[in-house]
């Protein structure tokens, strides 16, 4: 993909969730996460005592290498 169709992808959900965020509808301000957010969680476990610590982050986007 394009960095610069990347970046206009950005810009556009953006803009987008920043307008939707000043409408009156709940199902309207949060469509845009709801529709194209995703999560992904990082773990990670003491070697010593076996605590896990958890970090969950939003992304819009997802890059993946795809081997043909």
């Amino acid at each position: 993909v394009s960095p610069l169709l990347l970046r206009f992808y950005k810009l556009l959900i953006s803009y987008l969730e920043g307008r939707f965020a000043k409408s009156s509808e709940q199902s309207v301000r949060t469509l845009i996460k709801d529709q194209f957010a995703g999560k992904h969680a990082y773990l990670t476990e003491c070697s010593t005592c076996g605590r896990v610590s958890e970090m969950e982050e939003e992304f819009y986007d997802l890059q993946l290498t795809i081997e043909v």
